[in-house]
């Protein structure tokens, strides 16, 4: 089975280790990821004659830097419309579609799903579902509440791959919104196991 992956900046930093995960299960991985991007650059690639995959896994950050995207209103108006036209070229063209959650900043509860929601409201009768993702890059603070972290305790993958320190792994980067090897593999993992 051929898994095309549609995204910005998170997908194509987690594009090795997707390939990895999926490549053991059997999948073939169809990259259409770019940091920077957004859903408008990839509708021509969705339908055209490029589309010789089985499935698609969707999930963009929100990046408004594209021309496709300027001077069209706010971020929430633009990607509720471009989210919503790739998952109808996705169904018209019968290819079953993961939605993916992206992560929120280190310290806060809410995830970006707020592109992907709207969507999958829209898309349920399309065989399209919606994947939490992220809730593998959040823990409980003070045994309370979820929230998204920098670091989480290490898992094999982390102590093979010497990622370890002191018994935590690194998972995300300084800037609060990119993933570190560890959080990708973490992350890829998740993607993975839904399909």
């Amino acid at each position: 089975m051929r898994i095309a992956v549609f995204g910005d900046s998170i997908m194509s930093s987690c594009q090795g280790h997707l390939a990895w995960e999926f490549g053991i299960r059997g999948y073939t991985l169809v990259n259409f990821t770019y940091p920077g991007t957004a859903p408008c650059d990839w509708f021509d690639e969705a339908r055209g004659i490029r589309a010789d995959y089985d499935r698609a896994v969707v999930c963009f950050l929100g990046n408004m830097f594209t021309p496709c995207t300027q001077k069209r209103g706010a971020q929430a108006e633009v990607y509720s419309q471009d989210m919503e036209h790739l998952a109808a070229i996705l169904a018209f063209l019968g290819k079953p579609t993961l939605f993916v959650n992206p992560p929120g900043i280190v310290d806060t509860t809410q995830g970006q799903n707020w592109r992907t929601g709207p969507t999958l409201a829209a898309a349920n009768a399309r065989s399209h579902t919606y994947l939490d993702a992220a809730d593998v890059l959040r823990q409980k603070y003070q045994g309370r509440v979820d929230l998204y972290t920098s670091w989480m305790p290490c898992d094999p993958w982390d102590i093979a791959s010497n990622r370890c320190m002191y018994g935590l792994a690194g998972i995300r980067e300084a800037d609060m919104v990119h993933l570190q090897a560890s959080g990708q593999h973490r992350y890829s993992v998740r993607i993975a196991n839904a399909l």
